[in-house]
């Protein structure tokens, strides 16, 4: 082997021996360093095994505690939504789209809906859409931040249709700060709302029927204040408004008499509530008015008056016609009476004027004839009084004759007054319709019933003019008139006499229709004026009424029913008869018969027509007459009509039939010749006249020898 090649193996030798040598002390170093690191190594997995170890107690302590503490977790959850789902409310949770995102179990239970279902919808869902913009801005309130509690209903349809009433009560739902939706609860309040409903229909039923009832209602105060009132009582008083009403003080400007205030209430708070007032109260307008009020007293816990209430009747019109009804009852009996009176009054009277006015005829001295006419004119006066009477006795059984027009009839009798009435200080004014006033009547009835009116009214204020000036020696300085005044309201005409006379007390105002009562000093009345007038416009088919007060003056108010046709019933022919005349032989002689039951009459008629040349036959009753009749015919028959047995309407017909009656003329004689239960049958008798008693002999003759 050559020197380079050995010096090279042996310097590799070497140096591989030194790199040996170094390599196993690296290796010896590197051993060591290797066994420290183990020894450290296996401290630090010991260190870390026992570390580990308390860790894992650590953990398994604190899995431990944390399985205890979602354990109670759950239990208090659980707990929670017992409670929660046993309320009788719902706890809800809505996100700010109005969804909900929470419900308690009573939502099903409320509103019949499953709460699985309900989780994601809309609130509004099952809500009618006219209910939901009360909620919608309560929610967006509370979706901005509103504190303040709010509460609005929420109808909910149920699944059956039924309808859901929910009281809510939202509240702001924050995280971290920020509004995320809202929370709150909802109570059922179905009932509640039903019974408020129904509460509230009832009240507006209740309100409606007070609202609309005919009686006047009213709630006061224990002093007589109103509180509240109807319409009916608004209107009832005149006034237009409650307001006026409740503003008003009753006790001073609603009772016309003192003392009725305190009359009633005394009676209610004894315990009398259930009684029946009858009060005078005052209208708007200052007019009386009779009112029957009922009232009751509401008491507090201690028994003080807390208010009245009340329910008032207007009976001024109901005791008006009571009034009317009972006078008419009281006048139909005196009238009864007063016919049967006065007709046989009339027979006597008949004699007495008849043999007056036949001696009146003959030559007398200056001593007799003077007696003979006061005879006759007291006769004449007492035969005024007795047709009076009849009047006043048939003013139910009156009847209309013909159309006439009633301010025509005011018209003549005002201008046929008013010069009396001028040169006396008073003034009469007319206030007349323009419009017909017609009526079925007998115009010479109603020309009594104005005139009788207005007279007793011009003597009125008359009377008071004496009276203020005999007291001031002088005529006080103001107007002294009276007014007629017609007028037009549907099927009725209403006339008023309105005087400014003294008036007259309101206790005489019942009794000016009885007969023979009179305001007016002895001899200046027979007191038969009003009755009679009263009796005219009965047998009209009106009504009469009078208002007075003392110091202010009188007005009569007389309503008939308006004419609303053009035909007339036929009239009962009278005929108009001359004056006395002179005794004389009549030109034809003639053969008369006289049927009348009194025996006066017989006697008083034979005297008068025997000296005339007629051969008179008389009876005292049909069935003679008849008899009389049998023998002989007459050229003409006065035959009474009220008479015992056969009258003379059917004595006339018995007569009429017999042939040797048929060319005689008939005078009907009676002292109620108007009375229309025979008047039909007088019309259709065809009679020469119905005659009146007591008798004008010159008229009668008139009659019997007309050709």
């Amino acid at each position: 082997m050559s020197d380079p090649i050995l010096l090279s193996f042996l310097l590799f030798a070497v140096l591989a021996v030194g790199a040996l040598g170094g390599a196993m002390v690296m290796a010896n170093r590197l051993r060591r360093r290797t066994t420290e690191m183990e020894r450290q190594h296996i401290g630090t997995v010991e260190r870390l095994q026992g570390d580990l170890t308390r860790l894992r107690g650590l953990m398994e302590e604190y899995i431990a505690q944390r399985e205890g503490t979602e354990q109670a977790l759950r239990m208090n959850e659980d707990r929670f939504r017992a409670l929660v789902d046993a309320l009788p409310l719902v706890v809800f949770q809505a996100d700010l789209d109005s969804k909900w995102v929470f419900l308690s179990e009573g939502w099903e239970r409320i509103t019949g809906w499953p709460v699985a279902t309900s989780i994601g919808a809309s609130i509004f869902e099952n809500v009618p859409v006219d209910q939901r913009a009360g909620c919608e801005a309560l929610l967006h309130s509370t979706f901005a931040g509103a504190t303040t509690p709010f509460r609005c209903l929420l109808q909910v349809q149920a699944p059956d249709a039924s309808d859901r009433w929910l009281e809510m009560i939202p509240s702001p739902l924050r995280e971290n700060g920020a509004i995320t939706g809202c929370t709150g609860t909802l109570s059922d309040v179905t009932s509640r709302v039903l019974a408020e409903r129904a509460l509230r229909q009832s009240e507006e039923r209740y309100r409606a029927l007070i609202e609309r009832a005919a009686y006047g209602i009213f709630r006061s105060r224990p002093d007589g204040a109103f509180l509240d009132v109807n319409p009916s009582l608004v209107e009832m008083l005149g006034y237009s408004s409650a307001d006026d009403l409740l503003a008003l003080d009753p006790v001073q400007d609603l009772y016309a008499q003192p003392g009725h205030f305190e009359r009633w209430t005394a009676v209610v708070e004894s315990g009398g509530g259930a009684d029946w007032f009858d009060l005078a109260w005052k209208r708007r307008d200052g007019s009386r008015m009779i009112v029957r009020l009922s009232a009751r007293a509401a008491h507090d816990a201690q028994g003080r008056t807390l208010h009245y209430e009340g329910i008032v009747e207007d009976v001024t019109e109901r005791q008006r016609r009571e009034t009317i009804v009972r006078r008419a009852e009281r006048m139909a009996s005196l009238g009864h009476t007063l016919a049967g009176v006065a007709h046989e009054l009339n027979n006597p009277l008949a004699a007495i004027s008849g043999f007056a006015q036949i001696l009146l005829r003959g030559p007398l001295i200056p001593e007799n004839r003077s007696p003979l006419e006061t005879i006759h004119r007291e006769a004449h006066r007492a035969a005024r009084i007795v047709k009076d009477l009849l009047t006043f006795a048939r003013r139910q059984e009156a009847r209309a004759h013909h159309r006439m027009d009633v301010n025509e009839v005011v018209r003549y009798i005002a201008d046929a007054q008013r010069y009396a009435m001028e040169t006396h200080g008073v003034s009469c004014v007319l206030d007349l319709t323009d419009a017909p006033a017609v009526i079925l009547g007998d115009q010479a009835q109603f020309e009594q019933v104005v005139l009788n009116l207005l007279v007793n009214a011009r003597q009125a204020v008359e009377s008071r003019i004496a009276a203020e000036t005999a007291e001031n020696g002088k005529r006080a300085d103001r107007p002294y008139s009276v007014t007629l005044r017609s007028r037009i309201v549907n099927d009725r005409i209403t006339l008023e006499f309105i005087d400014t006379g003294p008036g007259m007390a309101s206790s005489l105002l019942p009794r000016i229709w009885d007969p023979f009562f009179t305001t007016k000093e002895e001899g200046e009345g027979t007191g038969l004026g009003l009755s009679v007038v009263h009796g005219i416009v009965g047998g009209h088919g009106g009504s009469i009424d009078v208002e007075s007060t003392e110091g202010v003056g009188t007005m009569f108010t007389i309503a008939l029913p308006r004419l609303m046709r053009t035909d007339t019933p036929p009239e009962l022919h009278r005929e108009t008869l001359p004056m006395l005349g002179a005794t004389a032989r009549a030109e034809r002689p003639m053969d008369l018969l006289v049927v009348d039951d009194e025996t006066a009459i017989t006697r008083l008629l034979e005297r008068f027509f025997a000296p005339r040349g007629h051969a008179v036959m008389s009876a005292n009753s049909g069935e003679a007459a008849l008899r009389l009749a049998a023998q002989s015919g007459a050229d003409a028959v006065i035959c009474d009509l009220r008479m015992p047995g056969m009258d003379g309407v059917e004595l006339i017909r018995r007569l009429q039939a017999l042939p040797a009656f048929s060319r005689t003329r008939f005078v009907l004689s009676t002292g109620d010749s108007a009375s229309p239960s025979v008047r039909e049958s007088i019309e259709k008798l065809g009679l020469a006249a119905v005659v009146d008693k007591p008798y004008d002999l010159e008229a009668l003759r008139h009659i019997v020898e007309e050709r």
